[in-house]
């Protein structure tokens, strides 16, 4: 009897101290840091990234109208795919040259009325390109198609198929920086314009640094672009970014549909 009435006092003298317990308990599950790969990049890391995934300036000639880019506005008007992308290997860039009549294929009677009329031949524009060229593997598809324009079949991008791409450096009025080198694996969310009737180049695709994002990390995105508010996404976790440009494309979608 002595002995059962020792142990029923021990555990009334612990029952006090099981509040303690449990509180202690949820105070160390509360602080368990969230997964790295959950939250976004901080000031401090994104400015140490730029050092190696810098945003691209870019200068326009003063003949150019420039307008601010809006990623929103490309994805629903001017892209014809947004996709994820990796690099299998950065190839020699492309530098081009020449001259264009802008009245080439017009009846020969029309342009020399027209050079008639100016009092001298119609000058050639002079051109030059440079491009960064990339054979890239298709890793993921964002969108594809748009209500307006559906995508031919026969052009249409596949997962895990690749392509060569040119970045373009230099072109018609404007001078984009170059990307850094990206080595193999590297990692992109990048705009595509499919089947563009004006490609010169031997390669599928061209595109711009503009609208791009770096993967860094294979957790976070980077622009390689300078964002303007509200449209700032640097910085966030890619499954975040991907969700991001979703739901865009659903409020577009969502919204056409309801003012038909």
């Amino acid at each position: 009897m002595p002995q059962s009435g020792i142990r029923r006092r021990g555990f009334l003298f612990h029952i006090p101290f099981l509040p303690l317990l449990m509180a202690a308990l949820l105070l160390s599950i509360g602080c368990v840091p969230r997964s790295a790969d959950s939250a976004p990049l901080s000031a401090e890391e994104i400015a140490t990234l730029r050092e190696r995934y810098p945003a691209m300036s870019i200068v326009y000639e003063p003949t150019v109208d420039v307008l601010s880019y809006d990623l929103e506005k490309d994805l629903r008007l001017i892209s014809h795919a947004y996709v994820e992308v990796e690099v299998v290997e950065q190839l020699d860039d492309i530098h081009r040259g020449g001259t264009i009549n802008p009245f080439e294929g017009i009846d020969p009677a029309v342009l020399a009325e027209k050079e008639k009329n100016l009092g001298h031949p119609i000058p050639t524009i002079s051109y030059q390109q440079h491009h960064q060229v990339y054979r890239l593997r298709v890793m993921d598809i964002l969108c594809q198609g748009d209500r307006y324009d559906p995508i031919d079949p026969a052009l249409a991008l596949t997962v895990g198929q690749e392509f060569i791409a040119g970045s373009m450096v230099h072109s018609y009025g404007f001078s984009d920086s170059p990307l850094p080198e990206m080595s193999p694996g590297s990692r992109w969310f990048v705009p595509l314009p499919i089947g563009d009737p004006y490609d010169v180049l031997a390669t599928d695709y061209q595109f711009r640094s503009q609208g791009l994002y770096y993967i860094v990390g294979n957790t976070h995105v980077l622009s390689a672009y300078q964002e303007r508010e509200p449209h700032l996404y640097t910085g966030l976790p890619c499954d975040t970014f991907r969700q991001t440009i979703r739901t865009i494309l659903e409020e577009d979608v969502n919204g056409a549909s309801h003012a038909s």
